[in-house]
């Protein structure tokens, strides 16, 4: 089956998000400084997702504000490892991504410090690690926590994620307050935030057609047919090379999130059905 990808028609919600208006939630904080894309495009994912440097404004002339991320559903795939470690790979092959995430209060725009991001992700084929059903059941790969640091950032060592039918490109996070560091694991405190993390259709286009991405076929979901983007008002990631000439060298990935470090929000129902938008039959390719 060659490759193919499923894009709905553009409505007006649509066109309002891409320009900035509607997807300023999470990106449009702008407090992390972001330099110029090397020639990849994320110049213009930046512009099309709101993001701006601190001060300035977004792509459609409004100032930046703190707004509370969206709750979004965690999904069936998550697991209470609790590990924290920066390095999520554990050698699983990929375009190496450093994501850098920072959590601010939406109240204050403060930085939140001592926040735990706890992140997961599928690998570059689609395939969730700890998930019996998908023969990983004794595996952790693309699984961690963070702690912020008093500029509110968690940095992780990760690979560019994969996709698996029903869903576009996306990393799940929670962003946990109140625990502590009790040795490698994270105890305690309270699930302030879960969401998800989003990319550029253009510049997941260009990854894709690295390895392995490339050996994964089938029909693959855009941004504009992912109900769980479009429901929660999904913002995107900005992404920057880091060789302008050269994509496979890798990318850094930066959004700011706002939270309420007192909130304890139930768990968002999945819009469409089955957890985690997942077509029926349910788990990624194994």
């Amino acid at each position: 089956m060659s490759k193919r990808t499923d894009e709905s028609t553009r409505t007006r919600r649509t066109v309002l998000k891409e320009a900035g208006v509607a997807g300023i939630g999470l990106t449009g904080l702008g407090l992390i400084g972001c330099g110029d894309d090397a020639g990849s495009g994320a110049g213009t994912a930046a512009a099309e997702a709101g993001t701006t440097a601190a001060g300035s404004t977004t792509s459609n002339g409004s100032t930046p504000a703190c707004t509370l991320a969206p709750e979004m559903t965690e999904g069936p795939y998550y697991v209470d490892l609790e590990r924290i470690r920066r390095d999520v790979t554990e050698d699983r092959p990929g375009l190496p991504l450093r994501l850098e995430i920072q959590v601010v209060d939406s109240s204050s725009c403060e930085p939140l410090e001592n926040a735990a991001v706890d992140i997961w992700h599928c690998d570059a084929l689609g395939v969730y690690s700890a998930i019996e059903s998908a023969g990983t059941e004794d595996e952790t790969f693309l699984r961690g926590v963070q702690l912020t640091g008093a500029d509110g950032v968690a940095t992780f060592k990760t690979i560019f994620p994969g996709w698996y039918p029903g869903r576009v490109t996306h990393i799940h996070l929670k962003v946990h307050e109140g625990g502590e560091a009790d040795g490698s694991t994270y105890q305690g405190g309270h699930v302030a935030h879960t969401g998800q993390l989003f990319f550029p259709d253009k510049q997941v286009n260009e990854v894709y057609e690295l390895e392995p991405y490339a050996d994964h076929e089938g029909t693959r979901t855009l941004l504009s047919a992912d109900s769980i983007y479009l429901g929660g008002d999904g913002a995107r990631v900005h992404l920057i090379r880091a060789d302008k000439s050269d994509l496979s060298k890798g990318l850094t990935g930066r959004i700011t999130l706002g939270v309420d470090p007192d909130a304890d929000p139930v768990e968002e129902s999945t819009p469409g059905g089955s957890p985690d938008g997942m077509p029926p039959g349910g788990a990624p390719p194994s």
